[in-house]
């Protein structure tokens, strides 16, 4: 079981979202019919993570300050997801719980490069 960026181990996410990104034109022919061209389709990775550790989040925050195409497999049970080059973008950082241990939400959208 395993989710890995770049070279860290993530923890099982608490959420997990695959999403279709694509660059598509519809045309409208003269006899009614209508045609799409695609030009460009890649995934979407959506991660949400809650009550993680500040260790962890550390290691997340290093591989996205690299601000470069990072490594993305996972291989969790029957899901299987081969090595591929994604964007990270980390859409907020949520504090749920306070005190001497601040835990933090975070939801990481990886984009396919190619």
């Amino acid at each position: 079981m395993a989710w890995i960026l770049g070279t860290t181990t993530l923890p099982s996410p608490r959420g997990f979202k695959r999403r279709f990104v694509e660059k598509s034109t519809y045309h409208e022919m003269i006899n009614g019919a209508s045609k799409k061209d695609i030009s460009n389709r890649k995934e979407r990775f959506e991660l949400t993570f809650t009550r993680l550790t500040q260790a962890v989040i550390a290691g997340i925050l290093a591989e996205f300050e690299l601000k470069q195409a990072l490594s993305f497999e996972v291989s969790d049970g029957d899901l299987s997801i081969a090595s591929t080059l994604v964007h990270v973008d980390i859409s907020g950082r949520d504090y749920n719980t306070k005190g001497s241990e601040f835990r933090e939400d975070v939801t990481l959208s990886l984009t396919e490069v190619t």
